[in-house]
């Protein structure tokens, strides 16, 4: 993940929550908001999920959400624009994650850190599968998600190795790549 990725995308903080013009005079949201924005969030994870990016449709995250289109359109724009906030909420997990990593020492304690750090990487991955899965098809669509990308399954992969439960880091997975063809 590069260095601006958070500021780039939207970051994904429940308190940023905007409602879009001209659908208010006063753009700030309340709780209520910001669990209709949350819900919204959540159906649009499980949509990209089980339907890819492409075929991934706003009346389909409305439907799932249990919310109008109207609703939909007063926190985002478009599919693409949703994609962004969900893209941006890895980032500043995944940055989170690295700020939070202590010191990695050669000792019991240093590789027990490492490991931590690993699994909640793995965390990360198994809760926005979906936004991983389906970044390259949103990055060749979208230049606001193509100008820098989450972390790269690839660097997952090597991570967790052959026998996780990540799709992309199993042997054989077609989306699995050797570490001497990732572009580090």
């Amino acid at each position: 993940m590069g260095p601006h990725a958070a500021k780039q995308l939207p970051d994904g903080d429940p308190t940023s929550v905007l409602r879009r013009a001209p659908f208010s005079d006063n753009p700030r949201v309340g709780a209520r908001g910001q669990r209709a924005h949350q819900r919204i969030l959540e159906a649009a994870l499980q949509v990209f999920g089980e339907e890819g990016y492409h075929r991934c449709g706003v009346i389909r995250i409305t439907e799932v959400a249990g919310c109008s289109r109207a609703a939909f359109y007063q926190y985002f724009s478009s599919k693409e624009d949703v994609f962004r906030h969900l893209a941006g909420q890895v980032a500043r997990q995944l940055v989170a994650s690295t700020e939070a990593l202590g010191p990695v020492t050669a000792d019991l304690a240093g590789w027990q850190t490492l490991r931590a750090w690993v699994a909640h990487h793995g965390e990360i991955y198994d809760r926005y599968e979906p936004v991983f899965e389906a970044h390259q098809a949103a990055a060749e669509s979208d230049q606001a998600v193509a100008r820098d990308p989450p972390a790269s399954p690839t660097a997952t992969s090597r991570a967790c190795g052959p026998s996780s439960r990540h799709r992309c880091c199993r042997a054989g997975s077609s989306t699995r790549r050797s570490p001497s063809s990732s572009s580090a």
